[in-house]
């Protein structure tokens, strides 16, 4: 797998989970992540192949998905105040993607929000006669409601208040839902509503050595393995399985050295089930790659 192939990867799976965490309402995070995912973007993609219809095809999809990600960052330091900081990236944005609506909108609510209500004003008169001129459209719905709301000083555009940070705890009491956290296996009686997947995840290791959990970011890979098969396992789901030692492991930048402990010419003394989470890992800039030449050292897992 080529380098450039595992960085849009990472960029379209960064950029998913940072627009899950804005949705969720925890816009630093989201700022952290979609920040990140928009520094893997160094010039043009499948640049190689300039005439492929593949490359073509790809380039608009990523493109997109830059795009939504930058539009998300926007809104997330709209929410953390950073009003002008959004306000020179979104007048870049315009003068680029003239006609991208989202632009035009995300500009007039960081203006609105700066205390600048005729400039936004400004903003959506601009917008109107761009589009006029390059498509003979009116702007869409999105855009002239926001025009509306900004004229009527809808309060629903006042920005919305951030999270408290210091309400304590109630003693005793332990709140089951841990947001985009991922559960871990200490977690396994908070976890719920994946009975079935696990089952059929103990299902696959009846008669297979190796299950592959796949699936786009946020959907819970590492919730559904550490929370509810591990501790499974550790139930007796499989025969024999309440004896297996759990390691869980993610590759990191030396994979080679977090193996390590289980390699050797002594066996491990119990049936071992490891966990590899963040399997990505291995593709990550930085990394350690192993060396390709056979090892007559076993490994047993």
């Amino acid at each position: 797998m080529e380098r450039d192939d595992v960085d849009w990867m990472l960029l379209t799976d960064a950029a998913a989970r940072g627009r899950a965490q804005l949705a969720s309402g925890d816009a630093a995070a989201a700022e952290r992540t979609l920040a990140g995912a928009l520094e893997l973007w160094r010039g043009e993609p499948y640049a190689d192949w300039p005439d492929a219809a593949f490359a073509a095809a790809e380039r608009r999809r990523l493109d997109e998905v830059r795009s939504t990600a930058l539009a998300a960052l926007m809104e997330a330091r709209i929410a953390l105040g950073r009003h002008d900081e959004a306000i020179a990236d979104l007048e870049r944005a315009v003068f680029v993607e003239p006609l991208r609506e989202d632009w035009w909108r995300l500009l007039m609510l960081a203006l609105y929000r700066a205390g600048r209500q005729a400039d936004a004003l400004a903003t959506a008169r601009r917008a109107r006669t761009v589009l006029a001129e390059e498509l003979g459209a009116d702007p869409g719905p999105a855009l002239r409601a926001m025009e509306s709301a900004v004229l009527a000083q809808d309060p629903a555009l006042d920005p919305a208040p951030l999270p408290r940070q210091d309400v304590p705890a109630v003693a005793g009491e332990r709140c089951p839902f841990k947001g985009l956290a991922a559960y871990q296996v200490a977690d396994a009686p908070l976890f719920q509503g994946r009975r079935r997947l696990v089952s059929a995840l103990v299902g696959r290791l009846v008669d297979a050595p190796v299950v592959v959990v796949s699936g786009p970011s946020g959907a819970g890979k590492s919730s559904v393995v550490r929370a509810g098969l591990v501790p499974a396992l550790a139930g007796g789901s499989v025969t024999g399985s309440e004896t297996w030692e759990a390691v869980v492991v993610t590759p990191g930048r030396t994979p080679v050295d977090v193996l390590a402990p289980l390699t050797g010419e002594v066996p491990p003394s119990a049936p071992v089930l490891l966990v590899c989470d963040q399997l990505e890992e291995l593709w990550a800039r930085g990394s350690t790659r192993a060396s390709a030449r056979p090892s007559s050292t076993p490994c047993w897992a």
